[in-house]
């Protein structure tokens, strides 16, 4: 996203935390949905470019193998591409997401040449389970999967069956945004994990806490509005702060976690996760705490948007983690626009 969006956003979120506090409930609510909806038209045009790629070059790709496993009674649906030569990448998307989010990798010739990709539906998302029980009865998102353990719970067979059928190469972790706040969750829980990529994931319980935009669309009015993607996402979004800060418990207990090469993948003007949370393991994580092989990287002028606007800057930095040469990631991001 760019710097002027950026802008935008703070403004009108300023704009409409003051008018909540001046106007009565019904009317300012009404105001800020509205603001919202105008205010979403502004990354439309790089929601839409990067729908009609998906649909026109990377869904029915020959690369590209679709597969389920049953986890936990439900269904994960997956896709994979490539060869496993050097390593298996698992890519955990966002909140809202799917496996597509990363096709243009999944297509790469390059990319793919020797890492087999590995791109999740996450559980509640695209092909996989999602809201009915054994009775058919509707389920909330929220009961079931928006938690980063519960996430976590349901990839677990997934990395098991993957170092059962390649079990001579490394597994390695890269998850955007949400899925970037769940990579680690799942190489906590995982000793097969080799490494993490983490793409404007979330890692600050106080950096994420819960704002205003999410509250106000779990209101009676905006649920009816923003769909039930949204929802959903609204949903993960508020179990978030609680689930990282379990993880964050959980790290300063692990000391083979922190001896993972580590490269967080971080945009400066990024107005859903700030920048604090880039820096954050570093500084809470010190003396004998401290990690080994962790690697920041930030592109000040850059936003969210990776995985659309800027997907080579990812494959560079998984070549980076994999080959061991994680300044390497850096040298791409600053001397590469995509």
């Amino acid at each position: 996203m760019r710097r002027s969006d950026m802008t935008k956003i703070r403004v009108v979120g300023k704009f409409i935390a003051i008018a909540l506090n001046r106007c009565d409930r019904y009317r300012c609510l009404a105001l800020a949905v509205t603001v919202l909806l105008l205010l979403s038209c502004s990354a439309m045009d790089d929601f839409e470019r990067h729908r009609a790629f998906v649909e026109s070059e990377v869904i029915g790709h020959p690369k590209i193998r679709q597969e389920t496993i049953e986890s936990n009674g439900r269904e994960l649906a997956y896709v994979q591409a490539g060869n496993p030569d050097r390593g298996i990448v698992i890519w955990l998307h966002g909140t809202p997401g799917s496996w597509s989010d990363i096709g243009s990798i999944m297509i790469s010739a390059e990319s793919t040449a020797d890492l087999l990709w590995v791109s999740v539906d996450r559980m509640g998302w695209g092909d996989s389970s999602q809201f009915s029980d054994e009775f058919g009865q509707r389920e909330l998102h929220s009961r079931y999967f928006a938690t980063l353990a519960q996430q976590q719970a349901y990839l677990r067979p997934l990395v098991q069956r993957l170092r059962e059928d390649h079990p001579e190469v490394p597994v390695y972790v890269a998850g955007h945004s949400w899925g970037g706040s769940l990579a680690p969750a799942l190489a906590l829980a995982s000793p097969e994990i080799s490494g993490l990529l983490i793409v404007a994931g979330g890692l600050s319980p106080e950096a994420m806490k819960v704002r205003w935009y999410h509250r106000l669309a779990d209101t009676w009015l905006a649920r009816r509005v923003i769909g039930s993607e949204l929802q959903r996402a609204t949903e993960e979004m508020l179990a978030l702060p609680a689930g990282l800060s379990a993880i964050n418990e959980q790290i300063a207990r692990d000391e083979a976690f922190r001896a993972l090469p580590i490269i967080i993948l971080q945009g400066g003007e990024d107005s859903l996760v700030p920048v604090d949370n880039a820096n954050y393991w570093g500084e809470r994580f010190t003396g004998s705490q401290r990690f080994e092989n962790l690697t920041v990287v930030i592109d000040e002028d850059f936003g969210h948007l990776w995985h659309m606007q800027r997907p080579a800057a990812i494959a560079a930095c998984v070549e980076a983690l994999v080959s061991g040469q994680a300044m390497d990631c850096a040298e791409w991001v600053k001397n590469n626009d995509d």
